[in-house]
């Protein structure tokens, strides 16, 4: 069970990651990062108000891009989920980009009340396989 931080500015992002060798279950508080700051780093057309940006200025501490899809967990709810960071997550200063649930929370809750689909048919081989090289 993973203790989810109570303190309203720092959501909880959590994945899986090795360490020595072993694949641990793993946790990471980070502080919410300024939005404007936040699209100082990557731009404007990358980081919209439909996203949150959580980080450290200072500290060598950050989820990396493997860890995308990843859950921030506030008050223990889901806030976002985790869209990108920076290619290194050992640079300070690079906070990590999440899409805010909230942004899509209508369209969420439309799609959770539709019957799933499922589409049959034979695959198509992709033309490459059989090429002579």
């Amino acid at each position: 069970m993973i203790e989810y931080s109570r303190d309203t500015n720092v959501p909880t992002d959590s994945g899986v990651g090795g360490v020595g060798g072993q694949v641990l279950l793993q946790k990471l508080e980070l502080p919410i990062y300024d939005l404007a700051d936040c699209q100082e780093v990557y731009g404007r057309d990358l980081v919209t108000r439909t996203n949150f940006c959580a980080g450290y200025i200072t500290k060598v501490k950050n989820v990396c891009n493997h860890d995308a899809g990843g859950p921030a967990i506030m008050n223990g709810m889901l806030i976002g989920t985790l869209s990108f960071s920076s290619k290194r997550c050992d640079l300070p200063d690079q906070p990590a980009v999440f899409s805010r649930v909230g942004a899509v929370a209508a369209w969420l809750d439309h799609i959770a009340d539709q019957p799933i689909t499922f589409r049959t048919g034979k695959l198509k081989k992709p033309e490459w396989i059989n090429r002579p090289q």
